[in-house]
């Protein structure tokens, strides 16, 4: 019975090894966002922790927890991410032997180890993990908010320029704007169902056909007059969160509202 029991703490000793050290072509995968022919799950979920449950739709974020913790990983990952995808251009699809050939080639260009830990991480990794999250937050913010119409985007950056340093501009942020940005989509179907959209995003929507209505935004939500715009009761205490904050201090100069487009339509 002893030696039954010492046999399974063995056991269960190797498993949580395997857990703890990633093999560094799994890594490769999950900093690239390239689908793995092998089973990550066993190692994604603990890089999907530290990233604040970013899922895999948000290579960014994995990929700060990734370089964070181990940074000259940064460069071997772009370099394996080149070869696949050369290699997806020559052929459609690759063998095992060809894409354990780039995994290793990666490795051993790098001098990089078998595998790394990632079961915990040490106060130097989680101080680069936590300035990498913020910068892939601030890039994610500013490439979903491009996807909105033009005053939208400027309400946004404003009041991103606006919120204090301990309010963290994150998904919230975003989500926000996108409501106000559905809302203005059109007016009758706004209408029909504004009872259904937070109060404050629905109210900033009124506001905003009233202004498309006496012409200081034009059919597609671009500024016509600045000024009226800037001196706005929208934009001097605009409603977020539970809070009004006056953000045309940090409305952008109107010499740059004409870079200002809806970057693409969904």
């Amino acid at each position: 019975m002893e030696n039954i029991d010492r046999i399974a703490r063995i056991r269960e000793q190797q498993k949580q090894k395997i857990k703890d050290n990633c093999p560094t072509s799994v890594l490769f995968y999950i900093a690239t966002g390239r689908q793995c022919p092998r089973s990550v799950n066993l190692w994604y979920d603990k890089i999907k922790e530290l990233s604040g449950n970013a899922n895999h739709h948000f290579t960014d974020f994995h990929r700060a927890v990734i370089f964070g913790m181990y940074p000259e990983l940064r460069d071997a990952c772009n370099y394996f991410n080149d070869l696949a995808v050369q290699a997806a251009e020559r052929k459609v699809k690759l063998s095992d032997a060809e894409i354990t050939k780039i995994e290793n080639d990666t490795i051993n260009k790098y001098n990089l180890a078998e595998s790394y830990f990632i079961a915990e991480v040490t106060a130097e990794q989680q101080k680069r993990i936590d300035a990498n999250l913020i910068s892939a937050m601030d890039k994610y913010v500013n490439t979903e908010i491009k996807q909105y119409a033009p005053v939208v985007q400027v309400m946004a950056q404003a009041l991103k320029n606006t919120l204090p340093k301990n309010e963290p501009v994150e998904h919230d942020f975003v989500n926000y704007f996108q409501l106000v940005d559905t809302c203005i989509r059109n007016e009758e179907r706004f209408i029909r169902n504004k009872s259904i959209a937070p109060k404050n995003v629905s109210e900033t929507a009124e506001q905003l056909f009233d202004m498309q209505h006496k012409g200081v935004l034009d059919e597609d939500f671009k500024i016509n007059d600045y000024k009226t715009f800037k001196e706005s009761p929208l934009l001097k205490n605009l409603s977020y969160k539970g809070k009004e904050y006056n953000v045309s201090h940090n409305l952008m100069p109107q010499s740059e509202l004409v870079n200002i487009e809806r970057e693409f339509c969904y």
